[in-house]
């Protein structure tokens, strides 16, 4: 209501006021107006995005909004989300799904952007890729906040990871395969090799890749096949399939052999787009091959070369081959061996002989060897056949070998009759003949397992080891003087040794022997003498030397000791009769005498001594026992 206590002036300037107060409430208003039209706007295209959309909270982190297709696309309820933390839709990896979002909102404070692949997780637990872009902006209702545009990239990742997979496989094929492979543009141009190829030769990829084929290392050691590979890139590049050996050096410096070829590779239109050059290393192949031929030479040369008589014989005993012994046995040539009949060439006959040993192998398959006498091969021969079968494993023949075995059954003859005349020898030797190795006895002959104590059979079932015959107290020698022999020091050693009969007694031997081989190995053979008889002469006569010694010693002493004797004796008898029995001094004549008398019988005895008998004195040592060895009588 109008003042009218107010000027004119005054209610101008109110009016004016008024009208400025209207218009900020009209464009208030209008502001107001179009936000409302803008967020409905905004909230109209979100809800419709086909995108999942979210408004998340910079101060907490928590949802303040999630469109409709995000709401479907995590299977929450409409407004279930909002007022949740934004980590509950991060699926866990190798980080928690707190870390994820504390990673996150780092960096959108920092740079106010983010995008990026995150692993998201659905209300039922199922996790699923999304990709993910992050904007912050300031919100006319929930002030600052985060947007992010999901957009479900699972089928895309599936997409991927087959693509990876078939990456992988492919590369595990292209790089781990025996053999070279690469692409090749159809100029010549190298796309791609696989490390078989680059480890051959050690050498890296950016050494070849995009380079002409023929200008690379596996090529450049020659010009004529670099010549070769240029005219088949050309055949190739034409639609037609390339195909040679060829040589590469290897990163070791060595040439290998190598197959190679190149396919070319078209399109829908059969226009030729790629090549694929590929490569096998056939080194070894090559190898066995030189090998498989020289052993076919090297067995030819053996073949023609051997001095034993071969042929290889059909089922109808026909000669296939024949080596040139065999051929310059049969009077003629190996060429004009071939188709000749054997038992007719070699035989004479008109059929196979019952001895034939390719006749029982056709009859029952197996190896058979006989031994025949042939004179019109000159001899006496070992006869062997082996079958010869077919790659299907039927037989089809023979090989046919005859070993002349005619010298050696000259010389087996020899060493019978010469070993018929040692044994004769050795059985009807009056000295023990023996053979010994190993120190065993291998051979001993009838008197010296006579001289043991045995029989010849009883020896030929027993094992006589040397040990157990020879006396212990001679076993150290005997060993010695065997090994000096068997070692070469001696050829031969004459030494004596006592040995052990079968009942125990010892008996003195005169042992002589000289080191031979034996079945290829040191042998000592040798005769033992039995000396006991000599021995004991030998005792006798050093019993009689002593004998005849102590005899001599005896009349010397008796001859010395007589005439002292005599004259003690009488100059005694002399002073009894001048003295009385009563004398002290008589008594001791009268010993004296007695002494002298005693004194005489002893050297009548040394005088008789007959025989050599000794007796122990005090310890000290053996006396002659004359009481033993005379044969007067002490009574």
């Amino acid at each position: 209501m109008h003042d009218p206590s107010k000027t004119y002036q005054e209610l101008i300037e109110e009016n004016i006021l008024l009208k400025q107060r209207i218009l900020e409430l009209e464009k208030a208003e209008a502001e107001r107006k179009q936000a409302e039209d803008a967020l409905l706007l905004s909230n109209e295209i979100m809800a419709n995005m086909s995108e999942g959309v979210i408004l998340i909270s910079i101060s907490d982190g928590i949802i303040v909004y999630a469109n409709p297709k995000f709401e479907r696309m995590f299977g929450y309820d409409p407004e279930e989300l909002k007022g949740k933390n934004v980590s509950i839709i991060n699926a866990p990896t190798s980080k928690t799904p707190e870390e994820v979002a504390k990673e996150i909102s780092t960096r959108l404070r920092d740079d106010g952007v983010w995008s990026g692949e995150v692993y998201n997780k659905k209300k039922d637990g199922t996790t699923f890729w999304c990709y993910s872009n992050v904007s912050t902006f300031k919100h006319p209702v929930h002030g600052d906040v985060w947007v992010s545009v999901h957009s479900d990239i699972t089928e895309r990742k599936r997409a991927e990871e087959a693509l990876y997979d078939s990456e992988r496989k492919f590369r595990a094929i292209f790089d781990q395969t025996f053999q070279f492979i690469g692409l090749m543009a159809i100029d010549g141009t190298l796309i791609e090799a696989n490390r078989t190829a680059l480890k051959f030769s050690g050498i890296e990829e950016v050494d070849v890749i995009g380079k002409p084929f023929w200008m690379t290392p596996w090529w450049i050691h020659s010009p004529n096949m670099q010549d070769k590979l240029r005219a088949a890139i050309k055949k190739a590049s034409e639609g037609e399939f390339v195909r040679f050996e060829a040589t590469h050096r290897a990163a070791d410096g060595s040439f290998h052999y190598i197959d190679f070829s190149l396919k070319p590779v078209m399109d829908e239109s059969g226009n030729v787009v790629l090549l694929i050059p590929e490569g096998r290393d056939i080194t070894e192949r090559k190898r066995v091959e030189e090998a498989v031929l020289r052993a076919k030479e090297d067995w030819e040369r053996t073949f023609y070369a051997v001095p034993d008589l071969i042929a290889i014989l059909d089922t109808e005993y026909r000669i296939v081959r024949a080596n040139r012994a065999m051929a310059s046995r049969l009077g003629t040539t190996p060429e004009e061996c071939v188709g000749l009949t054997c038992y007719c060439t070699v035989h004479g006959t008109t059929e196979p002989p019952v001895f034939c040993p390719h006749r029982a192998l056709l009859e029952d398959g197996f190896e058979h060897t006989v031994e025949v006498h042939e004179d019109r091969l000159g001899g006496d021969y070992v006869v062997s056949v082996s079958p010869l079968r077919d790659s299907g494993g039927k037989l089809i023949g023979s090989i046919h070998i005859a070993h002349n075995i005619t010298e050696r059954k000259r010389m087996e003859e020899a060493l019978r009759e010469s070993e018929n005349k040692f044994r004769i020898l050795a059985e009807k030797a009056v000295v023990g003949v023996y053979l010994i190795q190993d120190d065993l006895f291998r051979y001993i002959n009838p008197r010296l397992a006579d001289m043991l104590g045995y029989t010849v059979d009883e020896l030929a079932t027993k094992v006589v080891k040397l040990k157990n015959i020879i006396a212990q107290e001679d076993w150290m020698m005997a060993r010695e003087y065997l090994r000096k022999r068997l070692s070469g020091e001696f050829d031969s050693i004459h030494y004596e040794v006592r040995m052990i009969k079968k009942s125990g007694d010892i008996f003195f031997v005169e042992a002589l022997g000289s080191r031979i081989i034996y079945n290829g190995r040191p042998a000592i053979i040798g005769t033992l003498l039995d000396i006991s008889d000599r021995k004991r002469a030998e005792e006798e006569q050093r019993h009689r030397e002593k004998l005849q010694g102590t005899l001599e010693m005896a009349g010397a002493i008796c001859h010395e000791m007589n005439q002292p004797m005599q004259i003690i004796s009488g100059f005694s008898e002399l002073l009894m009769k001048d003295i009385s029995e009563n004398d002290p001094i008589y008594e001791k004549l009268g010993k004296i005498i007695m002494q002298i008398e005693r004194m005489s019988i002893i050297t009548k005895k040394l005088m008789k001594i007959k025989d050599y008998e000794t007796q122990d004195y005090a310890g000290m040592g053996r006396i002659i026992d004359i009481n033993k060895s005379s044969d007067v009588d002490t009574d």
